[in-house]
């Protein structure tokens, strides 16, 4: 069976070249960035390891965004000065000017943090000297800490800015404020 022929303007607009919609392409970007920040923070602790490979909690329980900021023990945006392995293996001294303290509200302008190490976690880049950056450090030492920047960075403040209230009143369950062992 034969196509029916093509009217003069069907033609023509089949021959245009299509432009993609900026603004639809920039919701659907930052539709996709936001499930991305959803599921790295409420993804099962089998999904997210400690730095020896053992699971974040021994329940394998997961996160809602409230109690990932009641079970940090720091929250702060700022530059990294310095970074140099601590002495323990697979962690790092990371030197960070805070512009702004989310949690605790206030503290030192400069702070030194024994970290995990994010290139031995395999979870994240490795920290460097000049980065700006979002932390959220766990209260378990053992676990690695999320660094947020560049474009993920505002979006993730947005997230937490808008579930303060909520951690004020949530407990940090058990399995994620105590090492193991």
């Amino acid at each position: 069976m034969r196509k029916s022929p093509l009217s003069e303007e069907e033609r023509a607009s089949s021959m245009r070249p299509r432009r993609r919609r900026p603004a639809l392409a920039a919701a659907v970007g930052l539709a996709a960035v936001a499930v991305l920040c959803a599921a790295l923070l409420t993804a099962s602790p089998k999904d997210r390891r400690a730095h020896d490979g053992t699971s974040r909690d021994a329940g394998g329980q997961g996160q809602t965004y409230a109690e990932g900021i009641a079970c940090a023990r720091l929250i702060a945006e700022g530059d990294v000065l310095d970074v140099h392995p601590a002495s323990r293996p697979g962690r790092v001294l990371l030197r960070f000017a805070v512009s702004d303290w989310l949690k605790p509200e206030r503290g030192a302008g400069t702070v030194e943090l024994d970290l995990v190490d994010p290139s031995v976690a395999q979870v994240e880049e490795p920290f460097g000297k000049g980065q700006h950056l979002l932390l959220v450090v766990p209260l378990r030492e053992d676990l690695e800490t999320d660094a947020s920047s560049g474009a993920e960075l505002p979006r993730m403040r947005e997230v937490i800015d808008a579930n303060r209230s909520k951690a004020a009143t949530t407990k940090c369950p058990r399995n994620w404020r105590e090492t193991p062992g």
